[in-house]
């Protein structure tokens, strides 16, 4: 009879550099959801466990979907997303590049007859707008996908139940993931780990990324993110059955109610030729699926702490 498997540990100590968050590191471990304390003897360690776990009785929550319009939603919402980036922790200048970028796939999506010119340009358009016309605009996406029509069958609808839904993070989950790429920055940069406050201060007057493994501590939001929706949005590979674009308020998901050919059908490359076969999900059950994302962080897995039960930017980063 095999031995029992042993509880998986709901603490770990991490090594928080004293430098972190102007000189308050324990601040930084709060605002990421991390009920902490001081290891007596040991400089700059902290016992860490996750604030759901230590209180038990609170859901994770860390990753959130809205249903903002579709035919589970009588009244359309999609005001919300003025809501959400209200509660943002930040907005972004998108730049004169990408505009021009998002005109350019216009331009091109209206002198072709494919389905996946106007996708790319209605997603790269939802990427871009500005967040005062994120409603009107993702219902113009609603619209325009609702109104396809089947070639030669002008009365054939193609989609019947077009939706869009807001992956929300929640910013205990960024400032965790955030943490684990600092710490993976701190244990190969000298300067970081000797606290030289003064070299890495000339370094980023000079322009230099000091912190390249997330170019710098406000970059890299969407990690978190691509990390746990991307299998749902593959599942049906190689059909598709929903796209996204990923925005500072949230991932904005449009699903098209039905898996859609993914590619043309006929072998382009050698590999095509072999034999394909995978599951097939219903893609209600995967989009129901995304509120319970939010329990993977919030755990404390012998995996991501190590043999020694202490936390590693490299482990929690694999």
């Amino acid at each position: 009879m095999a031995a029992p498997r042993p509880p998986l540990p709901t603490r770990a100590v991490l090594r928080a550099p004293r430098w972190l968050a102007n000189g308050n590191p324990a601040q930084h471990l709060r605002n990421a959801g991390l009920h902490n304390r001081p290891v007596p003897g040991a400089a700059d360690s902290h016992e860490v466990q996750t604030e759901e776990s230590y209180l038990r009785r609170r859901r994770p929550g860390l990753i959130d979907v809205e249903h903002l319009a579709g035919p589970t939603v009588p009244v359309p919402r999609l005001e919300r997303l003025l809501d959400a980036q209200q509660t943002a922790d930040m907005d972004y200048d998108i730049g004169a590049d990408a505009v021009a970028e998002v005109a350019a796939l216009q331009e091109k999506a209206q002198h072709s007859d494919r389905l996946v010119d106007g996708i790319v340009v209605w997603q790269a358009a939802t990427l871009c707008a500005p967040a005062e016309q994120l409603p009107e605009l993702t219902a113009g996406v609603r619209e325009g996908l609702l109104a396809l029509r089947t070639a030669g069958r002008p009365e054939e609808q193609v989609m019947h139940s077009v939706g869009v839904h807001l992956v929300r993070r929640s910013p205990q989950l960024i400032h965790r993931t955030k943490l684990f790429l600092l710490l993976l920055q701190h244990d190969h940069d000298p300067r970081l780990r000797d606290g030289d406050l003064v070299a890495l201060q000339k370094a980023l007057d000079g322009g230099e990324a000091v912190f390249a493994a997330s170019q710098d501590l406000y970059q890299g939001v969407l990690v978190p993110g691509e990390v746990y929706l991307a299998p749902l949005l593959g599942a049906l590979s190689p059909a598709v059955w929903a796209f996204s674009a990923h925005r500072t308020l949230g991932i904005i998901v449009y699903t098209l109610g039905q898996p859609l050919q993914g590619n043309s059908g006929n072998a382009a490359e050698l590999l095509q030729t072999l034999p394909q076969q995978g599951a097939s999900p219903d893609p209600a059950r995967e989009r129901a699926r995304i509120p319970t994302l939010g329990t993977a962080p919030s755990s404390v897995d012998p995996i991501s702490v190590g043999g020694s039960g202490r936390v590693g930017g490299v482990e929690q980063c694999l």
